[in-house]
């Protein structure tokens, strides 16, 4: 029995050990972290995440003007209106926001609801998958021009530079209502002339 019971002490060691020598060569839950997010950039003054003027609103009633007030929402709908007519857009968009309606909800909702609802304008995969990323690098990295965002271009960095942040003199637009916007905005110096967004008021 002595025999028996050294021989069995002899056996636990072995595997006790290798557990200890793994535990200590491997971080804690290293799963866990290999899948983890990195936490999101904090909002601050100057954060790119935030609007910090005030778009004076055209005649043109651009959906732009409606929607820069939240920069992310800009952002994905300048994705959808890329080579689409601004009016198939808004017959989707608005559905699209009562499902995900900030950034961190779009990240990880399935991308097959995105997809269905982004169906009719065609690309609904493609369109549904580039939102997907953008929201989840919105939050989540630290970026300082929209250009470094998953499927943001030119012209949807214009848009976020001129309705976003203020920064219309610096950007020349090439897309035709973007243009006509910056020249009306030009010619008031960017004050426009009087026209109210929707849902302001006298005395708003």
């Amino acid at each position: 029995m002595e025999q028996l019971e050294r021989g069995m002490s002899l056996k636990r060691p072995r595997s006790a050990e290798g557990a200890g020598l793994a535990a200590a060569f491997s971080p804690p839950s290293a799963k866990k972290h290999a899948k983890a997010r990195p936490p999101a950039v904090p909002l601050v003054a100057g954060d790119p995440r935030l609007c910090i003027w005030e778009a004076p609103a055209s005649p043109y009633g651009l959906l732009e003007e409606e929607l820069y007030r939240e920069p992310w929402k800009l952002l994905v709908a300048c994705i959808l209106l890329n080579k689409t007519h601004s009016e198939a857009v808004r017959r989707v968009i608005w559905r699209l926001f009562e499902l995900c309606p900030g950034p961190e909800v779009a990240a990880r909702t399935h991308v097959a609801r995105i997809e269905e609802i982004l169906h009719p304008l065609g690309l609904s995969n493609v369109r549904a998958h580039a939102i997907q990323r953008l929201s989840d690098q919105f939050v989540h990295a630290a970026w300082r021009d929209p250009r470094e965002l998953h499927g943001v271009g030119q012209y949807a960095a214009d848009a976020y530079h001129m309705f976003c942040r203020g920064q219309w003199r610096h950007v020349r637009p090439e897309d035709k209502d973007l243009k006509r916007y910056w020249e009306w905005l030009a010619a008031s110096e960017g004050q426009g002339m009087g026209f109210l967004s929707e849902g302001q008021g006298v005395g708003a």
